[in-house]
């Protein structure tokens, strides 16, 4: 519930990209296989979205809907 309510107000992708795009994810679609860098951004993109849930939680912080 908190993170689609935070995810709604806060776009974790360009973030995402700002840490593993570019340079990592054209490593990674080299030595992988090609599309794999993309999936590293959607995967850190989640990552940070239930970090930031699991923050909040841990705060005893939670937002109405």
């Amino acid at each position: 519930m908190v993170v689609t309510s935070v995810a709604r107000n806060i776009c974790f992708q360009p973030l995402a990209t700002q840490l593993v795009g570019g340079d990592v994810r054209s490593f990674v679609d080299s030595h992988l296989t090609p599309g794999a860098g993309s999936f590293l951004e959607h995967a850190v993109g989640l990552l940070l979205a239930v970090a930031l849930a699991g923050f909040l939680y841990r705060r005893k912080i939670f937002l109405r809907v």
